[in-house]
């Protein structure tokens, strides 16, 4: 997965104007995945 596809997920699907169910969950797990990446940065710095 891109960098791209992780700031805008409904572009990197193809479907821009969709602001419907389906694209507010990838846009949530998107949200989730990035506070993970952050929150595995942070434990790596602070853990060690």
């Amino acid at each position: 997965m891109s960098k791209t596809d992780l700031v805008n997920p409904d572009v990197a699907a193809g479907n821009p104007g969709d602001n419907g169910r389906a694209a507010s969950r990838r846009r949530g797990l998107t949200v989730l995945a990035i506070i993970v990446v952050a929150g595995v940065i942070a434990w790596s710095f602070y853990g060690s």
